[in-house]
């Protein structure tokens, strides 16, 4: 379960569902953010996941992160972020071997050249925090693919470099409600994702897929066996389970594709099972009711349940995205 401290950015990605208009900034209060800590408390959630919009641009951030690393109820904090405004001074007062962080990395030709030197330069110095504290980096960057012919050299460059070991990747999910979910869709990023993932393995990255794994008929059998033997995860992971993102005003929706579709207040439940559970009945168990594409019929993925056809937001009541809900 995800703690979303705001709903605004210091960037304005095309591909994000998460944009929102700016003249609707809302940062998390004091109040809701001390009732989160104490839902999870009564709920042993030992693990404090901070996004946004972009959670570093909260004025209670710092704050906060120490706050959970002081906790010893917390085991783990994992901090989303795209790192523009993680400045030396911060990353010196949160580093700690309970913090880890998934940056997203877009690159120059996406955010322009001074953005990404500053991303890169406090990536850099994130990293250098932690070895100088003698802990090993728990820093990973994650790439966003939006477009079939996406570049993604920068990422191995920079990971490599920096002497990290994993990417995250995903493909995004169309945000402008004009894209319908399709096989065709998938099938358009199959050569730079096949040349993404080679490439990866090649340089000793292990590449791992975040949501919206594709749906496995779209690779050819070659294909998938070298993912097999390269220990690639897309492999076997092919079933998403609820994410959850609490908003400020303590509304919670499965994940950021179902915002618009289904989203309930977390003070009328008890626990974070109790969310859960009402997710995976309100929405996960709709999953095999109806072909995410005709051409699951009869497909072994899709009748083991082995796969859910792409982001599971495609196939529920013709759910195909959504934006910052208000």
């Amino acid at each position: 379960m995800n703690i979303m401290l705001n709903n605004y950015c210091n960037l304005n990605c095309s591909y994000c569902f998460a944009n929102c208009n700016l003249k609707n900034k809302v940062d998390i209060s004091d109040d809701n953010y001390g009732y989160i800590i104490n839902f999870f408390k009564k709920s042993a959630h030992v693990d404090l996941r901070l996004l946004g919009g972009e959670p570093t641009l909260h004025p209670n951030f710092e704050k906060w992160v120490n706050q959970g690393t002081d906790d010893p109820f917390f085991r783990r904090i994992q901090i989303f972020t795209n790192a523009i405004a993680l400045e030396n001074a911060l990353s010196r007062s949160i580093v700690d071997n309970k913090v880890s962080f998934l940056i997203n990395l877009n690159g120059p030709d996406v955010i322009g050249e001074n953005l990404y030197n500053k991303t890169i330069d406090n990536v850099e110095n994130l990293v250098f925090e932690y070895r100088r504290r003698n802990i090993e980096p728990q820093v990973t960057l994650g790439i966003n693919i939006f477009e079939p012919n996406f570049k993604y050299q920068y990422i191995i460059e920079q990971s490599k470099r920096l002497k990290l070991k994993t990417i995250r990747y995903s493909i995004t999910v169309p945000s402008d409600n004009k894209q319908n979910g399709s096989l065709e869709h998938y099938e358009s990023f199959v050569p730079g994702l096949v040349d993404f993932l080679d490439d990866c393995h090649k340089n000793g990255i292990s590449p791992h897929v975040d949501c919206n794994n594709p749906p496995k008929c779209i690779f050819t059998n070659e294909q998938l066996v070298n993912f097999i033997y390269s220990g690639f995860d897309l492999i076997h992971k092919g079933i998403c389970s609820p994410v959850m993102d609490i908003r400020p005003d303590l509304s919670v929706a499965r994940c950021f594709v179902f915002e618009d579709y289904l989203r309930v207040n977390i003070k009328d439940f008890n626990t974070v099972r109790d969310v859960n559970d009402f997710f995976l009945r309100e929405i996960d168990s709709k999953r095999y009711s109806s072909l995410a594409f005709k051409q699951c019929a009869g497909c072994r993925f899709w009748d083991e349940k082995k796969c859910i056809g792409g982001c599971l937001g495609y196939n529920i009541e013709g759910k195909s995205s959504a934006c910052c809900a208000g």
